[in-house]
């Protein structure tokens, strides 16, 4: 898509549907984010987002990051998905780490089972023997996840 039509696709999602997006206590995209880092903020600004899932490019921009900790977004991140689309190289080098240690609030999720074949419990373990991050910041970001 291009800009021009991406800025249509968002406003007419707002316009089509302001019930839905706007006034639900909860709202979330599924945004990749291969174009950049700002399509991430510009998600939420535009359509008033408190969630998004991927949104991996966030970690490029400090500005942004800083944006979605401020503004208490959270990111629902899938690394193998990730992984195996090719959107990061591998688990070591998933964005999780520096949008986590930027205090931007992450889950850790997985994609499509069927497709990915990885269970969430999986994808914790894959996070920790990769050195991604340690088990303590596993768990925090697991017990944020439950709203703990």
């Amino acid at each position: 898509m291009t800009a021009e039509t991406n800025k249509l696709f968002y406003e007419g999602l707002i316009e089509n549907n302001p019930d839905k997006l706007l006034k639900s206590p909860k709202s979330d995209l599924h945004n990749h984010s291969t174009k950049g880092c700002r399509r991430v903020k510009r998600a939420v600004d535009v359509l008033g987002l408190d969630e998004v899932h991927h949104g991996n490019n966030a970690a490029k921009s400090d500005d942004v990051m800083r944006f979605l900790a401020d503004s208490k977004i959270k990111l629902n991140m899938c690394p193998s998905s990730n992984v195996k689309l090719g959107y990061t190289d591998s688990y070591k080098d998933h964005p999780i780490r520096i949008l986590y240690e930027n205090g931007v609030k992450v889950t850790i999720n997985t994609d499509d089972l069927l497709i990915f074949d990885s269970s969430i419990e999986n994808e914790y373990l894959l996070l920790y023997q990769a050195g991604t991050l340690s088990a303590e910041q596993l768990d925090d970001i697991r017990r944020s996840g439950l709203g703990d």
